[in-house]
């Protein structure tokens, strides 16, 4: 098992947004396309906030 530390959730959440953008465009380049569902609360926003500013 890996485990990553981080020092804050911006940090962390851009990490996790990486790891997801990631497997996103592998999905799409092997299939053409991806579905996701993403959780919405209040300790998800920076994740989100990355992601939707990851590079397609």
């Amino acid at each position: 098992m890996l485990i990553k530390l981080f020092n804050d959730r911006i940090t962390l959440g851009r990490a996790a947004a990486e790891q997801a953008a990631t497997a996103i465009r592998r999905a799409i380049s092997e299939r053409g396309a991806a579905r996701i569902i993403a959780a919405t609360a209040a300790s998800q926003l920076e994740f989100l906030d990355a992601l939707t500013k990851a590079p397609c």
